[in-house]
């Protein structure tokens, strides 16, 4: 079980009879996983020669539960722009849910953005995967624009998260339910481009 189940049934205390508290604890076990958002895998996260206008990563499959529904695996990538739509990348948005690609970044010398991978259950055009079905892993960045993004100054909170893909007409609008997978930090220190990836930060997961 998620850290998630264990934490709703934190409070649960017996105070009747055997085999009716065991009941309602059942009860309350299957209410819980049926919430439950998690990821599992993704290792081996790593840069790979990221550009100024591309974050090339590479990582291991990512098993994916969301509210309590077992999902696709997204597929491993090897030297992949997590910026570009493309199989289980979806598009990528900023904090406003505005497509990236609509104002998109190129990174000058010491430019920073700060970038927070989740795998989410969006289809990619405004309805949501079902039981089964193929997540997405999309890029949410900070900031509403190139401009603002590259002056920002930390990662989107879960509920900045939430909003951004909600706003995203058309696009993750649909989503129910996405976990953390990963922050990044794009860089370009003294004209040399890279990102630095965080994996999976602190088990992290929510609903939208």
């Amino acid at each position: 079980m998620g850290s998630s189940i264990l934490q709703a049934l934190d409070t649960y205390k017996v105070r009747g009879w055997y085999t009716k508290a065991v009941a309602e604890l059942v009860t309350q076990i299957k209410a819980a996983n049926q919430t439950k958002s998690e990821i599992g895998g993704g290792g081996s996260l790593a840069d790979g020669a990221t550009t100024t206008t591309a974050i090339l990563l590479s990582y291991d499959a990512i098993t994916v539960t969301l509210l309590g529904l077992e999902m696709a695996n997204v597929a491993a990538l090897v030297t992949t722009d997590v910026l570009a739509a493309a199989a289980s990348v979806g598009a990528a948005i900023y904090a406003d849910g505005s497509a990236y690609t609509g104002d998109a970044i190129t990174l000058a010398s010491d430019d920073t953005a700060y970038v927070t991978l989740v795998v989410t259950n969006s289809d990619g055009a405004a309805g949501a995967a079902g039981d089964d079905g193929a997540p997405l892993l999309v890029a949410v960045l900070a900031g509403t624009s190139a401009a603002t993004a590259i002056a920002a100054t930390g990662h989107l909170s879960s509920a900045q998260i939430s909003a951004a893909l909600a706003a995203s007409a058309g696009v993750h609008a649909g989503a129910t339910a996405w976990a953390h997978y990963a922050q990044v930090l794009w860089n370009n220190p003294s004209g040399v481009p890279d990102s630095i990836p965080t994996l999976n930060r602190n088990n992290v997961v929510a609903g939208a």
